[in-house]
């Protein structure tokens, strides 16, 4: 009983300490306490248990004291704290022992506990002095604040986390959505000695490239529109601007090295010939434009109009360094094709002018 009596004090005293001087809202509170018992996870609430455990000490008899009792059959693994989420309970206690600052020591060094299954049971005293047991949904996110999300290749993700963690977290601690739909983490591996840092393993992203996010955290890629990226480019639509000029535009950003390079484009009549006026099928310049998709490709000759049965044709190739690429280094795949009609406006896929891509 003595025992029991000087865990709580014990517990209330921390309480107290970490209660005292909290002053705004990023103040630490801690509004509850978990314990394990059966292999289950029980959350208390501060005043609940400072109710139960005051009727305790009064009298271990009384209906109030039975969810103190409750309390104290398990054991004390984590604290709530209203700033980080859940903290490790001995980690704070040894804290408390060794008379640190308590507050500050929570609210930036405690070790947070991250052994929390999806969901915790609360645990009220009932008017009657039953005890009332309800799921709490901890939620994926809870305890774990994600500061910046890596796409790494095709099939493992970094996190590096705002705190130290005291073991590997459970893969259901992290949502993990590729496009907005949800995927399947498969592994979570710390990465080397560094408790903020882990490797999540998810399905294959091997052919595609999009957004993705873990816990609303979203990855990126400096220079990209994406948060991953492992699909070479493709021509989203060529347009005629005049009769010298054309608007290749790619469906996403590309290099401006690979964009630039003259020869991975040709400009020709159906027969493959120059253009009226022009005395090579490359054209005399491409420029990148600021939106880094789209290409301006200039020509020396004349693109003529579908009645004269010219065609348009821009041909990128070249080697691994220099062919088309997005800035990831990915290359375009296949060749492509996008006709036009006159001197630019497009459509007619059999006859008039075209724009071909070979990789």
């Amino acid at each position: 009983m003595k025992k029991q009596k000087k865990t709580f004090l014990a517990l209330l005293g921390a309480t107290t300490l970490l209660w005292s001087g909290s002053t705004g809202i990023t103040s630490a509170e801690i509004e509850g306490y978990v314990a394990k018992s059966n292999n289950t996870l029980y959350y208390y609430s501060v005043d609940d248990l400072v109710r139960s455990g005051t009727d305790y000490i009064i009298d271990p008899k009384s209906t109030g004291s039975k969810l103190w009792q409750h309390f104290i059959s398990g054991q004390a693994v984590a604290l709530y704290d209203s700033k980080r989420g859940y903290v490790d309970y001995k980690d704070v206690l040894s804290a408390y022992s060794s008379s640190r600052n308590l507050k500050e020591y929570t609210e930036n060094n405690a070790l947070l506990y991250s052994a929390l299954p999806e969901t915790i049971k609360t645990a009220t005293l009932s008017s009657n002095g039953q005890i009332i047991e309800v799921d709490r949904q901890t939620g994926s996110t809870w305890n774990i604040t994600i500061t910046n999300v890596t796409v790494l290749n095709e099939t493992t993700v970094q996190v590096d986390l705002s705190d130290v963690l005291s073991s590997v977290p459970d893969a259901a601690r992290f949502s993990v959505k590729v496009d907005g739909s949800l995927t399947t983490i498969s592994k979570v591996t710390q990465v080397g000695s560094d408790k903020k840092k882990y490797n999540l393993t998810i399905s294959s992203l091997a052919g595609k490239e999009g957004s993705l996010s873990v816990n609303s955290r979203a990855a990126s890629i400096p220079g990209s529109d994406f948060g991953y990226d492992f699909k070479g480019p493709s021509v989203i639509s060529a347009v005629g601007i005049d009769q010298k000029r054309m608007l290749v535009t790619f469906s996403e950003k590309v290099t401006k090295a690979s964009a630039e390079t003259k020869t991975n484009y040709e400009l020709s009549k159906a027969d493959g010939s120059p253009l009226s006026g022009a005395t090579s099928v490359t054209p005399v310049s491409a420029i990148l434009q600021p939106d880094g998709k789209t290409v301006i490709l200039t020509t020396a000759g004349i693109m003529t109009n579908k009645s004269n049965d010219s065609k348009v044709t821009v041909l990128a190739s070249g080697s691994s360094t220099t062919a088309i690429q997005d800035v990831l280094g990915n290359r375009m795949p296949t060749t492509e094709t996008r006709t036009f009609t006159g001197a630019g406006l497009d459509t007619d896929t059999t006859t008039g002018d075209s724009i071909v891509y070979t990789p």
